[in-house]
């Protein structure tokens, strides 16, 4: 990771003047990867939620051939953790993560990538370090979510240019080592 930061930033919308917006905003000029690191799965939600919003304010997306997709989204912690299948908007543009490993595409879990072209057939998936675009049928459940944040331990094998690890992510023990890896 060419650039590690931490921040307190909160999980609500993102202030213009965060550093997890200027950093962003600096690699996507650049053609680079950012990820965000958070210690569990809602507040990783959130800032996914609020880092594309900002990028749909910015114009990284294009709103002009959204498609909303089913996908497989595990809520709860621990013991309570269960999946249910939701559907979300997605877009040329958007950051997405490929939540488990998939045999018929090549691709590892966890890799993340950008799409490239939706419609209601099927989402063309660029990842990153494969050279050739994903396709996936919308016909059923993707195991596909937002790719702008993740958990350190969903992040441990991941390869970006950029990291921003919350502080409430570092505080956690089981965590910091993970993360910093």
């Amino acid at each position: 990771m060419a650039g590690l930061q931490h921040f307190m930033g909160a999980v609500e919308p993102l202030p213009a003047s965060s550093e997890v917006t200027r950093l962003r905003e600096a690699a996507h000029a650049a053609g680079e990867t950012c990820l965000v690191v958070a210690p569990s799965n809602p507040e990783v939600r959130a800032l996914n939620d609020a880092l594309r919003a900002m990028a749909l304010e910015r114009g990284w997306i294009d709103t002009g051939h959204t498609e909303e997709i089913h996908i497989r989204r595990w809520q709860g912690e621990g013991k309570t953790r269960r999946s249910e299948v939701v559907a979300i908007p997605v877009a040329p543009g958007d950051r997405v993560m490929l939540m488990r490993e998939s045999d018929e595409e090549g691709v590892a879990a966890n890799s993340l990538g950008t799409v490239a072209a939706v419609s209601h057939a099927g989402l063309s998936v660029r990842f990153d370090g494969v050279v050739e675009p994903v396709i996936f049928s919308t016909s059923g459940v993707l195991d596909l979510d937002y790719g702008y944040a993740a958990t350190g331990r969903r992040a441990r094998s991941m390869a970006v240019d950029h990291a921003l690890v919350t502080k409430t992510a570092l505080s956690e023990k089981s965590l910091d080592r993970t993360v910093m890896n």
